[in-house]
């Protein structure tokens, strides 16, 4: 009871050897594609002393660049970097969007070519009323023009308990 018969184990062999490698294909596919060297943007703590990057070759291991220092000190807004995103125009500069405090309606935004020397917007972007967190990408037109053309009365309003209005 409780033993397989020796063909019973030749059966069930294929299957176990089928998961391990479709367990090796998910936990391969969970990693960044295409040439590294990767880049990471963070924040420490409440993000009081701004954008961190750190790197990796192969999107596992990472590793803080500038001895952990930051790279972007906060100056708008609640004076935090939190939340920071960083995308590769197509103009090959670096543009980086960030939540700025906890409670103001605006987010920072910053440019750079090299991603060591930063040059901020004088002023904050104005954000949705109510609106706390989220994050800003780029996409193309024609998925704006869609977006746009689905709401009819121009986007909604979204209030702080989520509900549109």
């Amino acid at each position: 009871m409780g033993r397989l018969a020796p063909e019973s184990g030749l059966r069930v062999f294929p299957l176990v050897l089928a998961a391990l490698l479709a367990a090796a294909v998910v936990v391969t596919a969970a990693a960044p594609r295409g040439a590294g060297p990767w880049v990471f943007s963070y924040f420490l703590d409440n993000g009081q002393d701004g954008m961190r990057l750190a790197h990796s070759r192969d999107g596992l291991k990472w590793t803080p660049l500038g001895d952990g220092r930051p790279y972007l000190a906060p100056t708008v807004g609640g004076k935090l970097i939190r939340d920071p995103f960083i995308i590769l125009g197509p103009d090959n500069v670096f543009h980086a969007v960030w939540t700025t405090g906890w409670y103001e309606q605006g987010i920072g935004i910053s440019h750079s070519r090299d991603l060591k020397t930063w040059t901020a917007l004088g002023a904050e972007l104005e954000m949705p009323a109510g609106a706390r967190h989220g994050s800003v990408l780029a996409v193309p037109e024609k998925i704006l023009k869609g977006l746009l053309a689905s709401t009819p009365a121009g986007p909604a309003a979204v209030e702080h308990d989520g509900v549109q209005r």
